[in-house]
């Protein structure tokens, strides 16, 4: 969905469901990530000096961006880096190599090094450090894009400390909003608003695999409560939101590649 100057909705998409419980088409989109990290000697020669990179790249261990460099001079002892970016900086925070060690924060703003918005799929994000004219140590960690906010519970690597990463996400709007689809329907809960269980029924007119999720207003997940192949049928979930605040929260049917997002309203 794209407004009258041709920008996706984010936020005001949230506003106009607020108002209008109709089906709409929709997805996770993952806007940023977020990496911290703080460094230690690994006993260099040159330490506490120390130049360092931190890149990302895709499922198949293609290169996407690079998103910090501090080494003014003797990049050529990243190999790692080097070898799997080409040593290419477009877009990247650069800096001159560190006097001491230090923490490192970087954002991803889910683009290549092309400026384009890279495919939802699996990415690494991976980290290189030394402190002599040798290869150093390098850590890598796995996350998604195209899910729900989240975040990874990290234990330190050696040399790599204070470790954090998460990403940013939304649900947001996509494609034809169609009021109907002639292979799956989504109902409104009932009762609704509710306190503090609710049942959500769908129908399938064919066999699909079935994912059908809660979500807060700001696009976290809550719960997944179908996650299966079904038969074509009528289906009943019971949704139990006894641990939860009241609010407003949301519920995604995804059928195939085929979703229908409706809101619902929790009143304690």
């Amino acid at each position: 969905m794209r407004n009258l100057s041709g920008n996706k909705w984010t936020t005001l998409y949230w506003s106009i469901l607020l108002f209008f419980p109709i089906f709409l088409l929709a997805q996770n989109t993952t806007e940023s990530v977020q990496f911290k990290v703080t460094t230690s000697s690994p006993g260099g020669q040159y330490s506490p000096r120390n130049i360092g990179a931190i890149w990302i790249e895709d499922a198949s261990g293609n290169f996407v961006r690079t998103l910090e460099v501090w080494a003014n001079r003797r990049k050529q002892y990243l190999y790692t880096w080097n070898k799997e970016t080409s040593g290419n900086t477009v877009d990247a925070i650069t800096s001159a190599t560190s006097s001491s060690h230090t923490t490192h924060q970087v954002t991803w703003d889910i683009k290549n090094a092309s400026g384009n918005r890279v495919a939802d799929g699996d990415y690494t994000l991976k980290v290189e450090m030394t402190d002599q004219h040798a290869q150093g140590p390098i850590a890598s960690f796995a996350f998604p894009v195209g899910q729900a906010s989240g975040s990874l519970s990290l234990t330190d690597k050696t040399y790599f400390h204070n470790l954090e990463l998460s990403w940013n996400s939304v649900v947001s709007s996509v494609g034809n909003e169609s009021m109907t689809h002639p292979s799956l329907e989504l109902y409104q809960n009932y009762p609704n608003p509710f306190n503090p269980t609710t049942k959500i029924t769908y129908s399938l007119a064919q066999d699909s695999f079935i994912n059908l999720t809660v979500f807060k207003a700001d696009g976290a997940k809550i719960k997944t409560l179908v996650n299966t192949h079904q038969n074509s049928g009528r289906y009943t979930v019971l949704f139990d939101a006894t641990v939860l605040p009241s609010g407003m929260y949301f519920y995604k049917i995804t059928a195939d590649k085929f979703s229908i997002v409706r809101k619902m309203s929790l009143v304690k």
